[in-house]
This record gives structure tokens, sequence and C-alpha cells, in this order.
């Protein structure tokens, strides 16, 4: 069931480079004439904010980017608005201008790529690790000086698990529960559990002609299997070493069921109510769970429980969840990122308008205070704390906050 090891950095890894589009110009990275803000963020002495961006050339419309991501882009990194890093991007240099394969991860940016052969992992530019198969990084962590890598299979089915490049674990038909799109989430699916390292998937295969369900749980090297007591499952996770599982029965679809450790909780009742993609997540000793209500074809509710029953239901807005110490962050705006509100499960504050708000690593939570990178139109990005902002004129657009201590 589960496939063998690969060497990584493989002679097919080591081949010359499948071209796409077109060629890099010979201006390099030359075109972008970045006009840092004179601003200081009033930021705690011992913190830095860390922003990661990516710049397009002055005179490229990257929002409709008629060259779908082939083009002379760079990826940055700025310290508290000074920028401390660029990273050139295109198809020479193995690393794409799409958000979603750059993330910033201790200090440094992480960038994934794939040629239709083979994926290719780099950090700040330079080459870490490459691996068999077109894959999307679906959790990253980083345990002492040991990265782990989790990238799932672009076709849908299949992943595999890498520590320091090596691989560790796969599956050729598994699928893992989360991704590095997740607000509640750094690290994405691959998380820490009482200081076990842990990701759950599943596996369908045939047997006797009929499709059937494995739900797993990797942790610390060892795969343990689970009864999931549901048909169709949103979400496993382990928190506190506990086993959470939220799903439904299709003989009874509009009941979500919450299963910890083998016994049930009823979080809907019988009445209509069509939720779906439904997301486990632990804040403090708090373990939520986060559904979203269809109401329309185009709008839907989010709908927060507990295992006590409903917390908090938010009507036709986009939510983003942040863990802040014991308590949860709360960010909502409109369905285009405007409109935008700032606190918490309990209360949110508007300050006015910011910018948009285009992504959920755009946002963190540090010291009980939030952080966000909001997009300024085509001039750039604006990082805000307290009603302090920092703007950088860029052509191009902000992809991850991050706040460190500094040692």
């Amino acid at each position: 069931m589960f496939a063998a090891a690969v060497t990584v950095l493989t002679a097919a890894c080591e081949s010359d480079f499948l071209e796409f589009g077109r060629p890099r110009s010979d201006g390099g990275s030359q075109g972008h004439k970045e006009k840092v803000d004179t601003t200081v963020t009033k930021t705690l002495p011992d913190t830095a904010v860390w922003v990661t961006a990516v710049a397009f050339p002055e005179d490229y419309n990257w929002g409709i980017d008629s060259l779908r991501g082939y083009n002379d882009a760079v990826i940055q990194l700025y310290c508290n608005g000074e920028k401390k890093l660029s990273i050139p991007a295109g198809d020479n240099f193995r690393i794409s201008s799409h958000e979603d394969m750059n993330r910033y991860l201790n200090g440094a940016i992480y960038s994934d790529w794939y040629d239709g052969h083979n994926t290719f992992l780099q950090k700040n530019g330079q080459m870490v690790a490459c691996w068999p198969g077109q894959h999307m990084i679906s959790g990253m962590l980083m345990q002492g000086d040991t990265l782990w890598t989790l990238a799932s299979n672009r076709k849908g089915k299949g992943f595999i698990l890498l520590k320091n490049g090596n691989e560790e674990f796969s599956s050729e038909i598994g699928k893992v529960y989360g991704d590095m799109y997740d607000s509640i989430s750094k690290t994405g699916a691959l998380y820490e559990s009482q200081g076990q390292l842990c990701f759950c998937f599943y596996e369908e295969d045939k047997v006797g002609g009929f499709k059937k369900k494995t739900y797993s749980i990797w942790k610390d090297g060892k795969v343990y299997q689970v009864d999931a007591q549901v048909e169709e499952v949103d979400d496993i996770r382990v928190c506190d070493g506990r086993v959470f599982i939220v799903g439904r029965n299709p003989s009874d679809r509009d009941i979500v069921r919450l299963i910890i450790d083998g016994s049930q909780k009823l979080l809907t009742g019988t009445r209509n109510q069509k939720i779906g993609n439904c997301k486990i997540f632990q804040v403090g000793e708090t373990v939520y769970v986060r559904g979203l209500e269809y109401v329309t074809r185009k709008t839907s509710n989010t709908v927060i429980w507990t295992a006590g029953g409903l917390v908090k239901r938010i009507i036709d807005r986009k939510c983003y969840f942040y863990p802040n110490g014991s308590e949860l962050g709360l960010i909502e705006c409109d369905w285009v990122g405007r409109e935008v509100t700032i606190g918490s499960l309990k209360k949110q504050d508007s300050y006015g308008y910011m910018g948009r708000f285009v992504s959920p690593r755009c946002a963190t939570y540090f010291d009980g205070k939030p952080y966000v990178a909001f997009q300024w139109g085509t001039e750039g990005f604006v990082t805000w704390h307290n009603g302090d902002t920092t703007k950088v004129n860029i052509n191009g657009f902000a992809v991850s906050i991050d706040v460190t201590v500094n040692k």
C-alpha cells in the first residue's frame, strides 16, 4: 500500500530543466525599483516583522498576468519595512511567482517548483531537495535543525513525507488532511501534539469491487489506523494526544458529528442545515470546529462549535482564524477582501479602509496583538499593527507576514 523509498536528487532531477514559457530577459531583476517608505512602524524593540512579497517589472500588469506566471518576478523578504532578500523567479531558476509556492519559515523563504516530472524545493534560492512526481507542499515544519516537508500529489492521490530532503514515508493512494493555506496552522497539515510530530490522512482502495476508505494518523514514525464512525470525514486532528474526527453519514447528512476518542457528539440537529468543509483546530486548551453553512450558491455563513455546542455564527462574511495565546483571533472581511474588521471571536473592531485583505497568510497574532499586510491597489502593500502602518511601494503584492523575537 505504501510506496517504496526513492533516492532524493536522482539523475532525473539533475538533468537539464525542461523549459516553459518565454526565456528570461537579459535584464534579470534590474527592472524592479522598490521604494521603501521611511515611516517606521512602532514595533516592540525585541521583535521583527517579516513580510514576504512578489515584485514584478514596473511595466508588467500582474493583475492580468498575461504571461501566466512566466515573467521576470522577484520573491522578496522584508524585515520591519526594510528589504533583506531578493530571489529571482522564473523557469530558469525553478522558482514560481505564485504565492502558494513560496513560504516563510524560520528566517528563510522556501519555494517549490515542478516541471512535469520532478518536484524541486529551494531555500533562499538554493536547492535543498528534489524528488520524482508533481507535488505541492501541504505541510512544513522545523524541529531543531531538521526540516520536515509533507507534499501532496497535484493529481489528487498520493503524498510523500521528507526529512531533510530524504523520503521518510509515502503513500501512492493517500490524501492528507490540511494544507499550507490554512490561517490557523502556519505549518499546514504537519504539526506537533504533545511534542510528537503528526499528520492525518486517508487511503481509498477497491475491495471486492467496492471502494473502501481507511483513516490513519502518522505520529513520530508510526502509523495508527482509526475508526472514523462516520462515512464522510471532513477532518481528523490530534489535539493533546486525543483524536478528533468531524463528519457525517449519507443517511442523515444534515447532522454534523464530532468524534472524540471514539465518543460521539452531535454538533447540529435535524433541521435542514447544509454544512460542509468542517475543520478542527486547537487554540490553547480549547478545540474548535469550524464549518461553512451554505445559504445560496453565492453566500455562506461561518459556524463555530466546541464540544459543548454552538459558539458563534457569522453571517455572510469571509472569516480567518488565528491562534492568539489562549484566545481565538479573528479577521473578517467581505467577499472581495474589503470592509475588514480585526479582533477576536469575542470582539471585532473596524479601523477604516487600509487596503484589501487578500490572503489568510497575510495576518498573524503576536503577544496578543494582530499584525496584518494589506494590498494597496497596484502600489504595493501596507503592514499594519495597532493602527501604525508602513507602506512598501512595489509593483506586486504581499504573500505572508510573521513576527519573531530577536535573540
